[in-house]
């Protein structure tokens, strides 16, 4: 696997005593943040000595899997969310995955995912599956490698936050370069139960609570499989969990844009939060952009 080094870019600052850095993780053919994970994980699954691997995506994540597969001479399989199936699908069809609808939202998906590896034996892809931590540690090192290229520590990093694992690695990264800086996660207004589960201790919402729509879904998830390690992670950073509506992190991604970076208002997210803080600290501070638009094929 080649490790990623995101390349840091500076946006516009949201007051004059602050500078906004940008990490643009999504910078490559997926469009997302989750490729240096697929690219470990499909290794891993290849050493493994498995023929198939299958996932669930309604995103980046799926296509990189499959990239990753056709690359190791293996089969991917893709379950999508049939209540909002993946911009992605014909492209990973292209490289030889199955793609298929499941029924439901996301975390639907990822248990008709996690069912046909269990009954045929086909490898559990999914990042919070048995392949977790190699999925953690490949995006550490591509955070470690972002964050390495500020010669100081930030003042705050803004993570995008839909099932957490990202705001885990991010808290890793900082570890690891020991950096004291707060870690701020940002989330779906109304459709995240880590937004919900803060400051207290994690628990899943009823599915009724959550409204997602084509703009915050991705952050969408009435069930956060690493809610609690993220969780974990925001307090021990003396940070907190924010959440955006729509309008802000489309807001996020046109700002984004003006400064010429590409950016989904999901993968935004960051920004979104820290433009919605107006009495966050002076300084500089990193924002990771975890995804961007689906380019049309």
């Amino acid at each position: 696997m080649t490790a990623i080094a995101p390349a840091l870019r500076p946006a516009p600052g949201i007051r004059a005593d602050q500078q906004v850095v940008v990490a643009e993780l999504a910078d490559n053919y997926a469009g997302s943040h989750t490729l240096p994970m697929a690219e470990a994980v499909v290794a891993a699954v290849a050493r493994d000595g498995a023929r198939r691997v299958t996932v669930a995506s309604g995103g980046g994540y799926g296509l990189a899997v499959a990239h990753a597969a056709w690359r190791n001479g293996l089969r991917a399989t893709v379950v999508q969310p049939a209540r909002w199936p993946g911009e992605h699908g014909e492209a990973a069809r292209a490289f030889g995955a199955e793609v298929v609808d499941a029924d439901g939202g996301y975390e639907d998906a990822i248990a008709d995912s996690r069912r046909r590896a269990g009954a045929s034996g086909i490898a559990d892809g999914n990042l919070d599956g048995p392949y977790h931590d190699v999925a953690l540690r490949a995006l550490t090192v591509a955070l470690v490698r972002a964050v390495g290229q500020l010669a100081e520590p930030p003042t705050a990093v803004w993570v995008p936050t839909g099932g957490g694992l990202t705001a885990v690695a991010a808290a890793a990264a900082l570890d690891a370069r020991g950096w004291p800086s707060p870690l701020f996660a940002v989330t779906a207004s109304g459709a995240n139960a880590i937004l919900a589960s803060w400051p207290n201790s994690y628990r899943d919402l009823p599915r009724s609570a959550v409204t997602a729509t084509r703009v915050n879904r991705p952050l969408a998830r009435w069930s956060a499989a690493h809610g609690r390690a993220a969780l974990t992670a925001v307090h021990l950073r003396h940070g907190r969990v924010y959440g955006v509506s729509d309008r802000s992190l489309r807001a996020a991604a046109d700002r984004l844009a003006a400064a010429n970076v590409l950016a989904s208002p999901a993968g935004a997210a960051g920004l979104a939060g820290l433009q919605a803080t107006p009495d966050a600290d002076p300084g500089t501070h990193l924002v990771l952009v975890t995804s961007r638009p689906a380019v049309a094929a």
